[in-house]
This record gives structure tokens, C-alpha cells and sequence, in this order.
């Protein structure tokens, strides 16, 4: 991080589980014994949707659930091959891969439950850099008919994944600033042109919803900066 500097902030959604309405699942719970999809063989998303499964509900992978693990690139035939119960994987909102599997039937998003997202243990996770609570709400999530959603408050909750665009310190202060000043520019046709954009943390400055500072020592390049703040927004301290 010492060589890297940030841009712009967004994240790549949040772990939800869904499932086909004809499985029956309607909570996290359910999954006890099903077959789950949840990742890659190997990497990072596969041990937040571990994470995910076990903070929510208890349950382990290989005692509690079969866990099935293959490449994204295949991702798209298991939503519909009904191989699998239920899925465990990053969501936008909307998300592609839910509209996929509306394919072979209607579809229920299963959120965190609220006590359980806001309980001491499930909040340590949000320590690791890279790690933010996602909190959505159901009508600002995209979806139509042949989706719905099970939340004790309209509210999904889930483990979000953050991201920022990195570039080296050594990049130029007139380059980096035009370069963010041009994001923030486009910022409202990026969200009018891609449904689960006003959903991604664009433009988030709150460090514990973009996943910065605490035990992440990145900072934003000095052009970027001055770009955001000349639009009016402000940079905590933590990251300058």
C-alpha cells in the first residue's frame, strides 16, 4: 500500500443468499444439508461466503452444507441446471445473476438477519480492510416480478466487498486529478445507464462504508483530493 494510491471508492455489492422459491428456503438456516454454491475453488469470495453462512447461521461447510465450489465462468449454467439448492455468492442490486436464475423460476433473496448483522461478533468482520456492512432497502434494490425479498424491515443486509481504483504515487497530481474529476463528472450518467450503480458506493467518503482507514493504511493520491474537494466533498483525515 505504501507504493499505491486511491482514486475513487465503489464495492462489488454484498454476500446474499438466494434460492429458487421451489426450494423453500427462508432463512439461513435452511441451508442445513442443501448443496450450496458458494464460489470460486480458492480465494477471497469464497471465504467471505464461508464467513457469511457461518455469522449468519452457525453452519460449516462439509458438516452442516455440501458446498460446491467452480470457475465464474460457469457460473451462469448453475444458476438454471438446478445442481445446486441455494447460492452464497456477491450480489449488486439489482443483480444479473439473480435475473438469471429467474430463468428457471421465481426467486427469494434471503437478507442477514438485523440482530445477527448488528451483534458484536458478526460487526468484527467489518475490522478486515476490504470488509463493509451493506445495508440495501428493498425498493431501492431494482427488482420486479418473480423476486422478492425476506427481511424483517424491507432492509437487506449482508457483507459487503469494497474496492477503490488504485494507481502507483508516483502518478502525476495533474493526471490523477483529471482523471478522478472526470468520475465525479460522470458519476449521475454512470448511475442513470446501470441499474445497480446508485447502489455500489460511488463517491462513499464514509471510511467504515468504503472500507478504508482503521487497519487499512492506503490513501488517496493528493490530485484526487483536490478533485474530490473542489466538487464539494470532504476527505477524512485518515485518508489523506
Amino acid at each position: 500500500a505504501a507504493n499505491l494510491r486511491a482514486l475513487y471508492p465503489y464495492n462489488a455489492g454484498g454476500f446474499g443468499l438466494f434460492a429458487l422459491d421451489s426450494e423453500n428456503i427462508k432463512s439461513w438456516d435452511d441451508i442445513k444439508g442443501r448443496t450450496v454454491f458458494n464460489g470460486p475453488p480458492r480465494g477471497a469470495a469464497l471465504v467471505n461466503a464461508r464467513q457469511a453462512i457461518t455469522l449468519a447461521s452457525g453452519l460449516k461447510e462439509g458438516d452442516d452444507y455440501n458446498g460446491r465450489q467452480a470457475n465464474w465462468g460457469q457460473l451462469a449454467n448453475i444458476l438454471v441446471d438446478g445442481s445446486v439448492d441455494a447460492f452464497v455468492i456477491p450480489l449488486t442490486f439489482p443483480s444479473a445473476r439473480v435475473t438469471t436464475a429467474q430463468s428457471a423460476g421465481d426467486v427469494t433473496i434471503v437478507s442477514t438477519p438485523k440482530a445477527v448483522f448488528e451483534s458484536e461478533n458478526y460487526q468484527k468482520i467489518f475490522n478486515a480492510p476490504g470488509n463493509i456492512p451493506l445495508q440495501v432497502k428493498w425498493e431501492d434494490m431494482g427488482y420486479g416480478d418473480g423476486v422478492k425479498m425476506i427481511s424483517e424491515d424491507g432492509i437487506f443486509r449482508g457483507l459487503g466487498t469494497a474496492f477503490v481504483e488504485l494507481v502507483t504515487k508516483d502518478m502525476s497530481f495533474e493526471l490523477a486529478k483529471a482523471i478522478t474529476a472526470t468520475h465525479i463528472k460522470t458519476l449521475d450518467q454512470l448511475k442513470a445507464k446501470s441499474p445497480f450503480a446508485p447502489n455500489i458506493g460511488l463517491a462513499q467518503m464514509d471510511p467504515k462504508l468504503a472500507g478504508l482507514c482503521g487497519a487499512s493504511s492506503l490513501k488517496y493520491h493528493e490530485g484526487a483530493i483536490a478533485a474530490w474537494e473542489e466538487a464539494g466533498y470532504t476527505i477524512p483525515d485518515c485518508l489523506k
